[in-house]
């Protein structure tokens, strides 16, 4: 007996590309939708990309996590790792901003008298690669971190060891 022919769930999410990531008989998938099929969301961007590890979706910003092309290759990188093939390093672009380092940053979302203006800082850490594809780092007195482009690194001389 032939069943009937089921159509397409519209309703589903429609995967753009899928990457293999293989290490001996480990293997783990990755899935990669389009994040304007949430478009509703925070983050939902062109060119940003909603994350299946597995039959699972990534979420490690949130339920909704959007990663930029970048990001996704970090990922893959820390699944290789975690695989247990080593290391993979991918700092193409990374701006090496250390931590206890003296900056400037400019205070970009703020009200119209005090846009512009920038305070001396101290980074807390050193530089990471945020799902966005940004630079980012935390700076002494906020609890969110900064975009590293914000920051304006005084003299070298500033740095504590």
């Amino acid at each position: 007996m032939r069943g009937k022919r089921v159509e397409n769930n519209t309703n589903q999410p429609i995967k753009k590309i899928s990457l293999c990531v293989k290490s001996g008989s480990k293997t783990v998938k990755l899935e990669l939708y389009p994040a304007e099929q949430w478009s509703p969301r925070p983050g939902a961007r062109p060119g940003m990309f909603r994350v299946k590890v597995g039959r699972s979706w990534d979420m490690a910003n949130g339920k909704y996590t959007f990663y930029c092309m970048g990001a996704v290759m970090a990922l893959a990188g820390r699944i290789v790792q975690e695989l247990g093939e080593g290391e993979l390093e991918i700092n193409e672009g990374e701006p090496i901003v250390p931590s206890q380092l003296m900056a400037k940053h400019a205070l970009v979302e703020a009200p119209d008298p005090l846009h512009g203006l920038s305070y001396a800082v101290r980074t807390m850490t050193k530089s990471f690669q945020g799902v966005d594809g940004q630079w980012h780092v935390f700076i002494l007195g906020q609890d969110d971190p900064v975009p590293v482009s914000s920051l304006t690194i005084l003299r070298a001389s500033t740095r504590v060891p």
